[in-house]
């Protein structure tokens, strides 16, 4: 090893740390392997529980004293993440309060029609009130999708590129 001529006291003034961070020696605790051991499956077994929930948990498997301090620095060095939490999907809520999701049970099952006004052949205007009603006499449950949804209008986007083909 090369000696240099600087002293202790200078390179730690010159890097601003104390000297007794540069001297400080970590002692490892007889019982740091099983409350690691213990965190890990913890965290493994309970996956949306944080180090302070698991810090609680630890007594109950026998290891007494065990301070969430020391738990938090554990769950630090295992790099141990409590995964974001998941978005609840969204329903398909009618006008009487029901939930309602169609998914296809087999081909042509689930059909769809978007339209805001359309012309037929001979000139006359396809008014989407009159499709209602023969759809209800018909007994054809339809669902409404509400303008600028943009999570329907995928859907229906999806489906036009379907035909499309």
């Amino acid at each position: 090893m090369e000696r240099t001529s600087f002293s202790e006291r200078q390179v730690c003034r010159a890097l601003s740390i104390s000297r007794s961070v540069k001297r400080y020696v970590p002692v490892k605790r007889d019982d740091e392997d099983a409350v690691t051991a213990a965190i890990i499956e913890l965290a493994t077994n309970y996956g949306r529980y944080g180090y302070r929930r698991v810090a609680a948990m630890l007594p109950t498997l026998g290891f007494e004293g065990v301070n969430h301090k020391r738990v938090e620095r554990i769950w630090r060095e295992q790099s141990l993440k409590v995964p974001a939490k998941q978005p609840k999907r969204r329903r398909i809520w009618t006008d009487d309060g029901s939930c309602v999701r169609l998914r296809p049970g087999y081909e042509n099952h689930v059909w769809s029609y978007d339209f805001v006004e359309d012309r037929l052949d001979n000139g006359s205007e396809f008014v989407a009130g009159k499709l209602r009603d023969y759809l209800a006499s018909a007994s054809v449950t339809t669902l409404f999708i509400e303008p600028g949804s943009p999570w329907e209008i995928r859907v229906l986007r999806e489906l036009q590129l379907q035909d499309a083909r």
